[in-house]
């Protein structure tokens, strides 16, 4: 028997009773423990759907204006198609709310009735290695993006030629600019997915400049 109001260190009686007065409450705070980190993973797992759909239902939207074409003669030997064209500004936009857009890759294609002549690999202005980025609701402009070279046209249809000479006696030619871009998403400064889009300026209706017209004359 125990004397009131004596301790006894390391008596088995007193510590089971103290070791089952401890369990309850430390299984308590690792169910609150356990409890937070669901709330926070269903919490996250929301916001990244969110996000998914947010960027499923609409995508980076690409201007194309002040287009020039300078040089767009067809050989009639071996049907080589020389060109040289500028777009004088090239718009590039974020149509979204709360999510950044950084362009990792843009790349410009020429298209001639379904056929590309050409691409032009649009590259950040120092030595980073991306583009270069838009937050929310932003946009930004590139000037002066060349397209030049030459490139043999396919006889697919057997038409082309013709269509070629029936723009020409007008001097407007229909021509397509397709802008494929690489963009990282970014939600709250947190990295969300990488896509890829392909977004096309068909039937461009660019007329031969008039210095362009006396050179060829000449």
């Amino acid at each position: 028997m125990i004397p009131e109001g004596k301790i006894v260190y390391g008596h088995p009686v007193l510590q089971n009773i103290t070791n089952s007065a401890q369990k309850p409450e430390l299984s308590r705070i690792d169910d609150k423990k356990f409890r937070l980190w669901c709330f926070c993973a269903i919490l996250l797992l929301i916001f990244i759907i969110s996000v998914a759909v947010i960027l499923s239902l609409n995508i980076p939207k690409v201007d194309v204006d002040d287009v020039t074409l300078t040089r767009f003669m067809l050989s009639p030997i071996n049907n080589t198609l020389y060109y040289y064209l500028v777009v004088g500004k090239m718009t590039f936009i974020n149509p979204y709310s709360f999510v950044g857009l950084q362009f990792d890759k843009i790349d410009a294609d020429l298209m001639y009735q379904g056929q590309q002549l050409g691409t032009k690999e649009i590259t950040p202005d120092d030595d980073d290695d991306v583009v270069f980025y838009l937050p929310p609701h932003t946009k930004k402009s590139i000037e002066n993006v060349v397209l030049r070279g030459e490139r043999v046209l396919q006889l697919i249809h057997g038409d082309e030629k013709l269509v070629y000479e029936s723009q020409s006696k007008i001097g407007v030619y229909k021509i397509g600019v397709k802008v494929r871009i690489v963009v990282s998403s970014f939600a709250m400064w947190l990295f969300t997915e990488q896509d890829t889009y392909e977004i096309s300026r068909k039937n461009l209706e660019v007329p031969l400049s008039s210095a362009a017209q006396i050179s060829s004359a000449i």
